[in-house]
């Protein structure tokens, strides 16, 4: 039969076919050209594995377990608390810590090891820290004798004698706006580490050019222990009201 006798609408059915068998003849070779060299290629690039960094507690449970509570300013000068630092695939990141001061503490931040048993001898202080799932399993978190805490520089302190943050700069601008009513206690002071070379077991660290480093590789996942001391020493007053204390931590890639 030759197309001439076709009648119409058969005619219509005809090229929509034709038309459908093209259109999957050049889909079906470009899905073929796709796949043929992603194939060629696999072998050549490389795939980037995706960064994060998280805050956990002691033995690397959720931060809501890291628990302030317990500080007696009648019978010790500072109180000692565990976190960690995990990573994936980032080189350095810095700890900020900030915090409201109705209650005039000061916060010092030191390099922690993590071990099952009792705590060494030369340990300069100690906590701790028992796990919340079924095992309650205990472990204890040091501060090697001799080790100093990490350096960082306050961004926006107003005052050493009374501790205070600044009311007319920009971190006060980017938390209050132009509200100016706001109780000297409750602006926020920021503190931030130098840059700190992640750790990949122990945490053996030393200064090097003004960084903290940890004698590791700097790729892979990592767990850096931490414990933050809050001291008080001896002039504080126990009638103060709950401060706020936020710690983050940020990658410096």
């Amino acid at each position: 039969m030759s197309i001439e006798k076709i009648k119409f609408h058969k005619k219509i059915q005809l090229v929509c076919g034709l038309s459908l068998i093209v259109l999957l003849f050049i889909f079906t070779t470009n899905i073929y050209g796709w796949f043929s060299f992603e194939r060629k290629t696999a072998g050549i690039r490389e795939i980037s594995n995706p960064m994060a960094i998280f805050i956990n507690a002691g033995q690397e449970e959720d931060i809501m377990y890291m628990d302030l509570t317990g500080i007696d300013l009648s019978r010790t000068t500072y109180k000692d608390f565990v976190f960690c630092i995990r990573g994936i695939n980032i080189s350095k990141y810095a700890i900020q810590l900030a915090y409201t001061t109705n209650n005039q503490f000061e916060y010092e931040l030191y390099p922690a090891i993590e071990v099952a048993s009792d705590v060494p001898a030369n340990a300069l202080g100690h906590v701790s820290y028992e796990s919340h799932d079924s095992s309650h399993t205990i472990k204890y978190y040091y501060i090697e004798n001799g080790k100093s805490s990490i350096d960082g520089t306050f961004k926006n302190k107003k005052s050493d004698s009374e501790i205070l943050a600044e009311d007319d700069d920009s971190f006060y601008e980017e938390t209050y706006g132009s509200y100016e009513n706001v109780q000297k206690y409750a602006r926020p002071l920021y503190w931030q580490t130098i840059d700190i070379l992640h750790n990949a077991s122990v945490a053996t660290g030393t200064i090097s050019n003004g960084q903290y480093v940890y004698q590791n590789s700097p790729t892979g996942s990592f767990t850096d222990y931490y414990i933050l001391r809050i001291i008080w020493g001896e002039l504080r007053q126990n009638d103060k009201e709950t401060d706020i204390i936020y710690l983050s931590a940020k990658n410096k890639v």
